[in-house]
């Protein structure tokens, strides 16, 4: 379960599209799990993708790094927000 002070990135795809999951999908949601101190586990089980990003300063800026770190590797068109 997720704290209260840990920030999730929603990803919301222009239209639904398939993937690496099954069937299609109009977008996810990235939980963090923290891995050690300056390293965080980002994950959505219905997308079915991880991938680890920097900590930082605190978990506002470690979401932050992952927003950027999605829109890096996402390949089309999405809004990304973190929540």
């Amino acid at each position: 379960m997720r704290k209260k002070d840990q920030p999730v990135v929603v990803v919301n795809f222009d239209k639904p599209r398939g993937g690496y999951w099954n069937g299609v999908q109009s977008g996810g949601v990235f939980r963090p799990e923290r891995v050690s101190r300056k390293v965080v586990r980002w994950g959505c089980w219905g997308l079915n993708f991880w991938f680890e990003a920097g900590f930082g300063v605190s978990w506002k800026h470690a979401a932050s790094i992952a927003r950027r770190k999605i829109e890096h590797m996402i390949r089309v068109p999405a809004t990304i927000t973190v929540e």
